[in-house]
């Protein structure tokens, strides 16, 4: 309940501010029907989450949630464009007979592999805070696993 009415608290702030002397007839989607179709926000708090979209105000969660989507498509796009430039470069040297350029690349390989591994902890241990401030009923963030990504990378690639 504290939640709620620190919600209705900068809501009522932020409206207040924003209608001033009363004339909102300038503002946005002024005398527009508000949409409130939003299956994964909680009917109670609807109208409060379409003023803050409307105003670009958000709750810490949201722009956690952007963030990791964002750094989760980073991730899957380097893994990606490294595993087709693995793939291709080691066809290459095992087709010249190169020993030592094809043992370098699969040194490389590895090391990027290691790092991709400590970079999919960081994304996951993030993940997890977002959870812990995610209200509930709606759904969780899921872990990676870094294993089953390069797997499917090179499967692709």
């Amino acid at each position: 309940m504290a939640r709620m009415s620190r919600w209705k608290r900068k809501v009522d702030q932020a409206v207040s501010e924003v209608i001033g002397d009363g004339d909102v007839s300038h503002l946005p989607g002024a005398g527009k029907r508000l949409s409130l179709d939003d299956q994964h926000v909680p009917p109670e708090m609807r109208a409060a989450y379409k003023i803050m979209a409307d105003n670009d105000v958000m709750p810490d969660w949201i722009a956690a949630g952007k963030a990791l989507n964002a750094q989760a498509g980073q991730l899957q796009g380097q893994l990606d464009a490294r595993a087709r430039r693995y793939r291709r470069d080691a066809k290459l040297a095992l087709s010249h007979g190169n020993i030592r350029w094809h043992s370098e690349i699969e040194m490389r390989w590895r090391r990027f592999c290691d790092d991709f591994h400590e970079r999919v902890a960081r994304y996951n241990r993030e993940a997890l805070t977002y959870n812990l401030k995610l209200p509930a009923g709606l759904p969780q963030r899921e872990q990676l696993r870094a294993d089953r990504l390069i797997a499917r990378a090179l499967k692709r690639n």
